[in-house]
């Protein structure tokens, strides 16, 4: 194979990879039941619907 194609090979593999990857996670947060809030700071353990508003 010619160095061109292979450079092409690899990126293509890298472009798939980024791709799913971000797929995954829009899945992910889009199918989560906790929202972050502004000002909520989205640790684990915070629960931003209990949080006090002021």
């Amino acid at each position: 194979m010619e160095n061109l194609t292979i450079q092409y090979v690899l990126v293509g593999i890298i472009v798939l990879l980024a791709i799913t990857y971000l797929v995954k996670q829009g899945k992910k947060s889009l199918k989560g039941n906790s929202s972050c809030g502004k000002g909520c700071g989205c640790a684990p353990l915070t629960n931003c619907n209990t949080s006090q508003k002021k």
